[in-house]
């Protein structure tokens, strides 16, 4: 265990808050625009009184039940790597619920039927979509079994159904 106290052990807390408001005006002198958003982001944090609301508020991870920048990387892994799939000529010509509807499918089959076997041989298999899915078993990442959020990963910047795979 780790017995070095933290850096602010004898700063008060005004102290502290005065620090992280000057860092913040550090950051928005900055050149650079996404530094300046930053600084922007912290500053309105400690005028706020949210802390917790940080790591949200800079894109670190989403809103909702998410805790961790890792767990937030490995859906956005998930999501990016699902988009890739459906764009893929597997799935040329089907609608955006079609593909939705296949992908979980193939997931669930490859799971239940395929995944114990690969996964006692230690290796992955050399095509996709069974590569994939046994890429997100490997790194506990889940595939969602209902279509709508199937759908809603594969179209996060469209209405649902507004055209096929293709446009992705």
């Amino acid at each position: 265990m780790n017995s070095t106290p933290p850096f602010w052990a004898d700063m008060t807390l005004d102290e502290r808050a005065l620090a992280v408001r000057a860092a913040a005006h550090h950051l928005i002198a900055a050149r650079e625009p996404a530094v300046r958003r930053i600084g922007y982001v912290l500053l309105q944090a400690v005028l706020d009184g949210e802390p917790k609301r940080l790591p949200a508020d800079l894109g670190l991870i989403p809103r909702g039940g998410i805790h961790s920048i890792g767990q937030a990387r490995a859906l956005e892994w998930r999501d990016r790597e699902l988009r890739r799939l459906a764009r893929s000529a597997a799935y040329d010509g089907l609608s955006m619920t079609e593909v939705a509807r296949s992908m979980i499918t193939s997931f669930a089959t490859y799971e239940r039927r395929n995944w114990p076997r690969d996964r006692e041989a230690g290796r992955l298999p050399g095509t996709d979509p069974d590569r994939l899915w046994a890429s997100f078993l490997l790194n506990e990442t889940r595939l969602p079994r209902t279509l709508w959020r199937v759908r809603e990963l594969l179209t996060p910047e469209r209405p649902f159904g507004s055209e096929g795979a293709r446009g992705i």
